[in-house]
């Protein structure tokens, strides 16, 4: 799905870390999985899933399960076919997915790159940073206040310059604007402010 926005990781957010040693990645709030791969194969296909550190939570351990094993009715397949070949003109489908009579599994070079943890979004506690934030179409079911917190969060789990990408109907409140540039308002995809010289002295004597 939303193929122009992979095409946007591919093309521009991606090569800003190809001379990066490790590329961290967290997709928060999962689900069951398809977003985790498919960002799997465009890492792939950019030469960088082999320094990549993916981490993948979500409230749901049955989501999680299901994300884990990565098998998708082929009926779901089908529904990804016309935006994969929009994004891999030159490729098959059968490239990533292993296919048997009823279903579609990823293949296994992608599955062990993912490190799986049940989490709870609104906790707002996450031990490291990272790169790149998926976080897509999962605050659409939280008030303008919880929204607000939680983009706070996000923006303090991102190295400066980080990528935040959000779901294609998720709206930024006017009170997180000033954490992140715009870097595509069509493709929900925002870049963290550097922090201030002050306040990154500050939060380093803190953390010493």
């Amino acid at each position: 799905r939303n193929p122009d926005a992979w095409m946007m990781i591919r093309d521009e957010v991606l090569p800003e870390f190809k001379k990066s040693n490790e590329i961290d990645i967290w997709h928060a709030g999962c689900s069951t999985g398809e977003e985790i791969y498919t960002m799997g194969i465009v890492l792939e296909e950019s030469n960088m899933l082999f320094k990549s550190n993916v981490l993948a939570t979500d409230l749901s351990q049955t989501a999680l399960d299901k994300a884990k094993i990565g098998s998708y009715s082929k009926a779901s397949m089908n529904n990804y076919l016309k935006p994969f070949l929009k994004f891999f003109p030159n490729r098959s489908i059968e490239d990533y997915f292993d296919f048997n009579e009823k279903e579609a599994k990823i293949k296994n070079r992608y599955t062990k790159k993912v490190k799986f943890q049940n989490h709870n979004l609104v906790n707002l506690q996450m031990d490291k940073k990272f790169d790149i934030i998926f976080c897509r179409n999962v605050m659409i079911y939280f008030d303008t206040e919880l929204k607000s917190r939680v983009l706070k969060f996000l923006d303090g789990c991102l190295r400066d310059g980080g990528y935040l990408i959000l779901g294609y109907y998720d709206t930024m409140p006017n009170q997180s604007i000033d954490l992140f540039d715009v870097y595509s308002n069509s493709t929900r995809i925002y870049k963290k402010r550097p922090t201030p010289i002050k306040e990154h002295y500050e939060q380093e004597s803190i953390n010493s």
